[in-house]
């Protein structure tokens, strides 16, 4: 039998994942020489005070921007005295430019990311910039299965609360995952 509330979790997953997986597959790693490249951080305009952007700026006038919020497990991943000091720039960026001119920059360091460290910035990146897109799915399956969350109610069967337990642990895992990042 299909339960709405595990299959609408599933929705929410599947959307985070397909995002994940296209940002990734539209990634590229490339690096700069410390002379070749202006780097820039300033406060970001969209959260004020709790987070700041930084801009790298190449030679061919290329503009790479990302913002970081202040407060939130991304900004571990960006230590911006070390980017300052390094002779060479490593960064994972689109391979296209977004609508406003600039490539989408996913991750900068002062050496060569490995695939963990890709994949944590760019669920970072994901959470940052499409809160709203991911969290769609969520706040439908809130609405359409508000019934599965009230004391009183019943289940069809030992297997349905089964699966709406492990489905409560996804959810709650979905909503961790954003309110850290």
């Amino acid at each position: 039998m299909l339960y709405k509330f595990p299959i609408l979790t599933t929705i929410t997953w599947g959307l985070f994942l397909v995002m994940l997986v296209i940002k990734l597959s539209e990634s590229k790693v490339i690096s700069f020489d410390d002379k070749d490249v202006r780097l820039d951080k300033r406060s970001s305009g969209t959260y004020g005070k709790f987070s700041f952007q930084v801009s790298l700026t190449s030679q061919s006038s290329d503009v790479f921007t990302r913002s970081y919020k202040t407060l939130a497990l991304s900004n571990g991943f960006i230590d911006y005295s070390k980017l300052q000091n390094a002779s060479k720039i490593w960064t994972v960026v689109s391979t296209g430019k977004s609508s406003k001119g600039n490539y989408e920059l996913f991750s900068i360091s002062d050496k060569r990311p490995g695939w963990f460290r890709i994949l944590l910035e760019m669920i970072s990146y994901i959470i940052n910039n499409y809160t709203l897109i991911i969290c769609i799915p969520l706040v439908i399956t809130f609405i359409i299965c508000s019934k599965e969350y009230s004391n009183d109610y019943k289940y069809v069967s030992m297997q349905h609360q089964t699966i709406i337990s492990k489905t409560y642990i996804f959810n709650a895992l979905f909503i961790a995952l954003i309110a850290l990042y």
